[in-house]
């Protein structure tokens, strides 16, 4: 389950948007995700409420990170160096940089199996220890940006192309990994951690 943050330019933030404002703002929030994904349909239908609250005054469109030269890695330097006004931010992906934030996405951290509502209730507690929120809000801080929203993705399962059933079956696989320690696990697990895009996952399969 990752966890991402929906972040906006501290610098945009000021500008105080309402209906007696004469000049409108057109802003880009730039996502992981594709804009035919049903969770990234969520988004546009609220960025959509946003612009109908304001008047017209703040529009916000979606655009995927396949549509631009930028890669998800990048963007909290794309938020703090003012190319977008928006973006998703997805911690693990800064992992490299940043270690303690791998920590709330450890593989197989929880101690037994849960659902996928249970296991958000813990990924959350993680992410409220103190020593977590506040190493990522220094890092927010650093960047000039705004932290709007908190959100996760789905509970991440492993997908293969013909039948696993243990640990020993995933040898001489090759399988997306998107943090390090999702990389060092893999490794020791025997197969080849492999670091694409997620919306190339899928094609990836074929």
């Amino acid at each position: 389950m990752k966890n991402l943050h929906l972040m906006a330019a501290g610098a945009a933030l000021l500008v105080q948007v309402s209906a007696a404002n004469a000049a409108d703002y057109n802003w880009r929030y730039v996502g992981v995700i594709n804009s035919a994904h049903d969770y990234a349909k969520i988004m546009i239908e609220g960025f959509e409420r946003v612009e109908e609250r304001t008047d017209g005054a703040l529009s916000i469109e979606y655009v995927s990170y396949g549509e631009t030269p930028y890669k998800a890695t990048d963007s909290l330097t794309l938020v703090r160096d003012g190319l977008v006004e928006m973006t998703e931010w997805i911690p693990a992906y800064n992992a490299s940089t940043y270690p303690l934030l791998a920590g709330p996405e450890l593989p197989f951290v929880m101690p037994e199996l849960s659902d996928a509502a249970g296991f958000q209730e813990s990924k959350i507690k993680a992410w409220s220890t103190p020593t977590i929120s506040d190493y990522k809000q220094s890092i927010i801080d650093d960047h000039g940006a705004v932290s709007l929203s908190t959100q996760f993705y789905d509970p991440i399962n492993i997908w293969f192309t013909d039948v696993v059933t243990d640990i020993e079956g995933m040898k001489g696989k090759k399988v997306r990994a998107f943090s390090p320690v999702q990389a060092d696990f893999l490794n020791a697990a025997g197969a080849s951690p492999v670091n694409i895009a997620a919306a190339e996952a899928y094609t990836g399969l074929q």
